[in-house]
Formats: structure tokens, sequence, C-alpha cells
């Protein structure tokens, strides 16, 4: 597992202003369950993902993965069923009823969402597998909790982790085994602070959503000190340039997939499953024209053209100064120099329009400017400002952002 030395951070987040923060746009909801959930004052056990699935013509749907027809079930009185269809399951369900369905007959077949089968010979092996299903949805306050384990990422949860339901009630869990026998019951979400540690036994600590994403993000074999994300329209910008899909990417076993939409390509993200994009691929610019990139060296180039270097970016490199300034707390980072305040800061817009111009006293009041998350002001730095590196005490005067840039390069 690389740790991200000072000068990725930065080239990573060039031209980002905000770390990303959804996948999708849409609010975490509850989730949808099946006509007749099972009456929860009833006194014999039941498998509670029962309630959470919902009929396909396929089978019953649990989140990313699919127990596959034919299957068979066990009632609160111990009758078994064979169901071969959705409408041999819909019968059995009678809210009204004396008899319910408790769990499925083991062992069952499952899908996952490329497809792939596997059997699953009891309820624990259920729950894992749904436990390992990846967010598809979620905003900056609440992150749906998920099994982070080596089976999806280069990091494990490190225990104990404490997680909410919708009601805000906060559950601590000791261990994987009950971690995962909570997640089948009902929907939860992190709690922050949560660690992680991977298999050499590095630990990260991630306070908040946004730093949650990027130590798992860094499971990437991705060259991310060239590409940079816009949070404002989830993954699928890279620097100015849309992504148009499909495109293929390179995964970290070496095999080449296609990414045919946003959600598979958040996926793989998640993942860390993204060794390099392959190419060639299509991006699409401001004014809609595609362009096609034929390797690494001219997406590169593309990159470079996304900055107007005599002095002004096109969305803004107020982030990076800071950065350079405060340095990266999660990973140990240390800043690359101190800032003589007070500066300025002009707002930007996406086309590059001039507002109003903010003086700028110290780090939190900068920081305070990139609280509204994606809503946030963007600002680009009034030069000419000084800096001295906290390396070696040298003074130094940036005129532009270019000389930002390479100073930013220079560290770590």
């Amino acid at each position: 597992m690389k740790i991200l030395k000072l000068a990725k951070l930065f080239s990573f987040l060039l031209l980002l202003g905000l770390v990303v923060v959804s996948c999708s746009k849409d609010p975490v909801t509850d989730e949808e369950t099946i006509k007749g959930e099972l009456d929860p004052t009833e006194e014999v056990d039941q498998n509670s993902l029962m309630t959470r699935s919902i009929t396909s013509g396929e089978g019953l749907e649990l989140d990313c993965i699919t127990i596959v027809f034919p299957f068979g079930v066990v009632d609160n009185t111990g009758t078994s069923y064979s169901i071969e269809d959705e409408n041999d399951f819909i019968s059995l369900l009678d809210p009204d009823g004396d008899t319910y369905i408790v769990d499925f007959e083991y062992p069952i077949t499952i899908t996952d969402e490329d497809g792939n089968e596997s059997e699953v010979n009891d309820a624990t092996e259920l729950g894992e597998a749904f436990a390992n299903c990846l967010p598809n949805s979620w905003d900056e306050n609440a992150f749906p909790a998920y099994l982070i384990n080596e089976e999806n990422s280069c990091w494990n949860l490190q225990y104990p982790i404490s997680v909410s339901d919708l009601d805000g009630e906060i559950q601590t869990f000791d261990d994987e085994v009950s971690f995962v026998a909570a997640l089948a019951e009902e929907p939860l979400f992190f709690e922050f602070p949560i660690s992680l540690i991977n298999a050499e036994g590095e630990v990260v600590v991630a306070n908040n959503v946004d730093e949650l994403l990027t130590s798992l993000f860094d499971c990437n074999g991705l060259d991310i000190d060239t590409t940079i994300w816009d949070g404002g329209n989830g993954f699928d910008f890279i620097a100015c340039y849309e992504i148009a899909f499909p495109f293929t990417v390179i995964l970290t076993d070496g095999t080449e997939v296609e990414v045919n939409d946003h959600m598979e390509y958040c996926d793989l993200l998640l993942e860390g499953n993204i060794q390099e994009f392959s190419f060639p691929m299509t991006l699409i610019d401001s004014d809609g024209e595609t362009i096609e990139v034929n390797s690494q060296e001219e997406l590169d180039e593309l990159i470079t053209d996304c900055f107007d270097l005599d002095g002004v970016t096109i969305i803004g490199d107020m982030i990076n100064l800071f950065l350079g300034g405060f340095g990266d707390p999660v990973t140990g980072i240390d800043p690359c120099y101190n800032i003589s305040f007070p500066i300025e800061g002009v707002e930007v817009d996406w086309e590059g329009n001039m507002g109003n111009v903010v003086t700028f006293n110290n780090l939190d009041e900068i920081f305070e400017t990139f609280n509204g998350g994606q809503d946030a002001a963007i600002y680009n730095v009034v030069y000419p400002v000084t800096v001295t590196r906290t390396e070696d005490g040298e003074v130094i005067v940036l005129e532009n952002t270019q000389q930002l840039i390479d100073l930013l390069i220079t560290c770590g």
C-alpha cells in the first residue's frame, strides 16, 4: 500500500477545489421492502434480509446481490417451500396469517452485479455477502456503513466501529461478526472518525466522508498525481474534461474491463481496482467537443491545458495554496510552507469570471470558505504571495500559479 507523498496529494487536488463527496446526488434513504413485511414481534428468529429484498424476474434482489430462482424457504413452523419464480414467492407473503417465512433453505445461489455466481451455505455467509455491497448513494454527512475488508479494498476496518441508524441511535461493535449481523438487520451509517488498517499494519484515521473516500481511492493503482476529479460532477470528470462512456480501464490484476456508466466507475474506484486507463479514450471539453486521447502523455498534456498559466487557473488555486500551508494530518504529511498573511483571493466561477476580492488573515479563514461543500465559493490567489519553506526556512515569493505548482511538486 503506497502512502501518498505531498506532491502526489497536491497534484491529485489541483483544479479540484473540494474532494468528491458522492457517487450519486440522491439523498440517503431507507431501503425498499417487499410486500408482507415479517412481524418483528414473533418469537421465531427471522432472517431480516428477507424483508429487505425486492422481487425481480431473476430472483430476490438484495442491494448488489441477487438470490436466483429456484430456491427454497422455510416458515416459522418448519415447513419448506420451493420457490420457482416471483409469483411463488409473493403467494407465500400473508401479513395477516399465523405462518410466515423465516429464512432460506441453504445452500442458495447468488449472483453479483457482474453476473458472477457463488454458493451461500448459511445465513452468516449471506450476511457477509450483503455487508460487502458498496454504497451507491451518500451525502456529506451520512455515509452508509458496509464491510470494508480485503474482499473489496486494500484496507480493513479497525474495530471497535461505531454506526448510527436512521433514527440517529449510535451502536458500537467490537468485531466483524457482530458488525455484519447488524448490517443485515437495518440500514446503518458510519460514525466518524473511523480507523482503517492495511496488511502492513499501517493505520489511517478518516474524520469525515471526504477523508474516507481519499483513503479508499488510494488503493487504486491509478496515477492520481495527474488525474483530477471534479466533485461537483461525481467522478465523471478529469480536470476540465468529461469522460465519455463507455471507456476501458486496466485493473490491478492486469485485465481490461469496459466501464459502461457512472456507477460501474464508482464501484471500481471504491474497490481500488483501477490500475490505469486504457487508450484510446474519449473526453468532452467545456464546449461539448469530443477529444480522442491516445496515451497517458496526451492526457497529461490535456490536463495541463486546463490551466491558464499566466497566474490564473480556470477553477481556482486557493485550495492548492491552502493545502501546501496546512499539510495532511490524516497521512501525517507536514505543511510544505508557512504563508505570510494577510493575502487576497478573488472569487471565480467555472467559466473563469471574476467576482469579489476577499482578504484572508489565516488558514482558518481560508478553510471556512470550503465548508459549503460542492456549493462553496471558489477563489483564485491574488499574487504575489510570500511563503517560507518549512524544510529549510527559505523565503519564496510566488508570482503566479505555475510557481505554486512547481513548489508543491518539490514538497514531500
